[in-house]
């Protein structure tokens, strides 16, 4: 007997009575694409890993080449910071490694700032790090410059513009070739580098006064005392053993006025007076 598969096979798929009949599972399925190796496609791939291995070893050379070693170094602008204090500094960290692997002995990864950090003195202002390749560092050190003198115990240390005590500096003897001013306190027993043995506004009436000295008293006064400010005087010593009272609150040009009419008063009627006075009183 003779059967038709192929008509067995669609009348499968065939509703009676429907004009719309099944299609057959995946019928309007597209076949899958796989994928063309192009040479295109294989060249792209290439460069990209000729741009990687380049990348590496100039990553290599940069890191870990001698090349870039810090074999000098240029310190420049110190005046009382010592250049082997500086340079053994940045021996030391050089030893660091950053990330437990580069070096800092290399130029590309020395830390600028953690020098900066380190060289915590009093004197420095300012801290400039350069970096020439392929192997020197050069650091600008820019110093505070001292504008008085501050005298405790026999010892005389540098003032910054604040009152701050920079360093510990010249001895007796050598302060008759030093024109900066010289202050003292006799209540403060004890100095310590880098604190504030004077008050801002007490330091600037000093300064004040000694810029605006008449011409009559230019260079008269060698020593200023603010062991009694709080208490409302300043005193001036003088170079001929007299001294000068001068008030923290008071007008300073009114005082400077009243000195001024005082010496020249002095003078043309007992040209002998600096021996026979102590002091004057130029606060009332």
């Amino acid at each position: 007997m003779n059967v038709d598969i192929r008509g067995m096979a669609i009348s499968r798929w065939t509703i009676r009575g429907s004009s719309r009949a099944k299609q057959p599972p995946f019928a309007n399925m597209a076949a899958p694409r796989w994928p063309r190796h192009s040479p295109k496609n294989s060249y792209h791939r290439f460069r990209k890993i000729l741009a990687l291995i380049v990348i590496f070893i100039v990553g290599y050379i940069v890191l870990f080449s001698p090349v870039f070693v810090i074999k000098n170094i240029l310190i420049q602008g110190n005046k009382s910071i010592k250049e082997q204090t500086v340079a053994a500094m940045v021996r030391e960290q050089e030893k660091h490694k950053r990330w437990a692997i580069f070096s800092e002995e290399n130029i590309f990864i020395f830390k600028a700032n953690s020098l900066r950090a380190k060289l915590n003195d009093q004197r420095l202002e300012g801290l400039e790090i350069k970096k020439r390749l392929p192997g020197t560092l050069i650091i600008l050190i820019t110093e505070k410059n001292p504008v008085a003198l501050w005298q405790n115990q026999n010892r005389f240390y540098e003032l910054d513009q604040t009152g701050a005590v920079i360093a510990e500096t010249v001895k007796r003897s050598e302060l008759a070739n030093n024109n900066l001013l010289l202050i003292n306190s006799s209540i403060i027993l004890e100095t310590k580098i880098g604190e504030r043995v004077i008050e801002g506004n007490i330091f600037k009436i000093i300064q004040e006064i000694n810029a605006r000295l008449p011409e009559s008293a230019k260079g008269i006064f060698k020593l200023y005392d603010i062991g009694e400010s709080s208490q409302g005087k300043i005193i001036a010593q003088s170079t001929d053993g007299w001294a000068a009272y001068f008030s923290p609150v008071a007008d300073v040009p009114v005082q400077l006025n009243k000195l001024a009419a005082f010496i020249s008063e002095k003078d043309l009627s007992n040209k002998n007076w600096r021996q026979t006075i102590k002091y004057i009183d130029l606060r009332f």
